[in-house]
């Protein structure tokens, strides 16, 4: 394989948040929005309470009750020692089931109430203080919740890479059960061994987030690559699409050498779609009909150009421009100085955004990438450089913590364009990739079923798509 391909893929995998300003980073534990159903919350005297009714994909609805809170930003109150679950509390045909507990939490499976998606139920507890001196009775009205179901969806790879260079991945993320957000790590395996991951992420319902992780190759080869959404909290509807299938990625030695000057060019827009609707018999006293719609973007945008000469960084500039449909969406020009870390170089520093280059044997390569999502989160490793020749590592991003997040939103029109430019004291060159965005889709995925609840039978359907557009350029 030619160099061009090889240097080419140095950054084609990176892919960053969405672009902004340069963005304040926020710590993973902030939710950028919960729109989801909240739990239900009662008080005796200074004990609170939360509770919350989670239905999961076997039919069971599982409570759970704590004096914290769900969250895990307050502490506990008090303590549990009784529990009672009614449901139709309103009505003479009441189905009332009791349970022990015993301290700040408890969880109890009502699987022979045969609970509805969205139906209303009673609970009752006994709160005590820690020490005991105060003693209180909360009861609460709680909605019955669809479990969040938490996808890992679209991966972002490229198929080559360098080795002793970092090799960025990003993956998407959805939740598509509509009712209740969650809590997740991301996980980057390389060869079946964890690598790199982000923790404590958080994906609203409806919504969709990226990971963003790296990884650096010291061996040349093909290697296997898997992300996956792992430690679900509360306990995911379908653990079994948490991870992405298998990909190969191969590794070859920065030794190769460009045939002649070249580029690969990509932009990637994926939209995530998910329609849910819950029906019951509208002749019965607590009907309820409720519809969900909602819709998240992300786009990527990559440009990787091979010089078949070596630019000199003390006088090199570098520019580059994305538009779309005319409209400016990103224009960089590096520094006077570019920051080095190795064979290469910095040339604009941002969290929103990659543009670097890296001159060695014969050939410098530049590399711009851009992204925009709802959020995206930065794994440990993310913002750190390894110097190939010495191994040591580099912090090129000293304001994150790789425990961080960011987000915003810029999308494309029907095309793309980008331009580059390069020159130093001897050299010039210029290309303007230009991209048509193609439509594509994935077949819709369909989920649903009916549950025996008291009023009679509640049924639900819950339909996701994946699709969006791409285009691509290259010489």
């Amino acid at each position: 394989m030619s160099r061009s391909i090889a240097a080419l893929a140095i950054a084609s995998l990176l892919t960053f948040p969405a672009l902004a300003d340069d963005p304040d980073l926020i710590p993973n534990s902030i939710k950028y929005s919960d729109n989801g159903l909240k739990p239900a919350t009662g008080r005796a005297g200074d004990i609170a309470v939360e509770a919350r009714a989670l239905l999961g994909a076997d039919g069971v609805t599982d409570v759970e009750l704590t004096t914290g809170s769900f969250d895990g930003d307050v502490a506990p109150t008090g303590a549990l020692n009784r529990v009672q679950v009614k449901a139709a509390y309103d009505t003479d045909n009441a189905l009332t089931r009791n349970f022990s507990a015993n301290g700040s939490f408890t969880s109890v499976r009502l699987a022979d109430l045969g609970l509805a998606p969205h139906e209303k139920i009673q609970i009752q507890t006994n709160a005590h203080s820690a020490d005991y001196a105060r003693t209180g009775v909360v009861t609460m009205i709680e909605t019955v919740k669809f479990r969040p179901d938490v996808r890992a969806a679209a991966l972002s790879i490229a198929p080559f890479g360098i080795e002793g260079h970092p090799v960025n991945f990003y993956l998407n993320v959805n939740e598509t059960n509509g009712d209740l957000g969650a809590r997740a790590d991301c996980v980057l395996r390389v060869d079946g061994v964890e690598v790199d991951r982000a923790t404590n992420i958080w994906v609203d319902a409806r919504s969709s987030v990226g990971c963003a992780m790296t990884h650096i190759f010291n061996t040349t080869g093909a290697h296997q690559v898997q992300m996956s959404v792992e430690n679900v909290s509360p306990g995911d509807w379908n653990p079994n699409n948490n991870s992405t299938p298998v990909a190969t990625v191969n590794i070859h030695s920065a030794s190769e050498v460009v045939a002649g000057g070249s580029y690969v060019a990509s932009a990637r827009e994926t939209i995530h779609e998910s329609i849910g609707e819950t029906r019951m018999d509208e002749s019965l006293p607590q009907w309820e009909n409720q519809d969900t719609h909602n819709t998240d973007l992300s786009d990527t945008t990559r440009l990787d150009a091979a010089i078949p000469v070596e630019y000199d960084f003390n006088t090199l500039k570098v520019s580059v421009g994305e538009s779309s449909d005319g409209q400016a969406i990103n224009s960089l020009v590096s520094g006077d100085r570019p920051r080095k870390f190795g064979e290469c170089a910095e040339l604009r520093f941002g969290r929103t955004f990659s543009f670097y280059g890296c001159v060695a044997d014969g050939v410098t390569t530049i590399h711009y990438a851009r992204g925009s999502s709802r959020t995206r989160y930065y794994s440990r490793w993310w913002g750190v450089f390894t110097d190939v020749w010495t191994g040591d590592r580099h912090t090129y991003d000293h304001d994150m913590n790789m425990n961080m997040t960011s987000g915003g939103n810029r999308f494309y029109g029907e095309t793309v364009s980008l331009q580059l430019i390069a020159t130093d004291a001897t050299h010039a060159w210029q290309i303007d990739p230009f991209m048509n965005m193609v439509p594509w889709s994935d077949p819709d995925q369909h989920d649903g079923g009916c549950y025996q609840a008291w009023q009679g039978e509640a049924c639900w359907t819950v339909t996701t798509h994946n699709g969006g557009r791409n285009g691509d350029a290259s010489q």
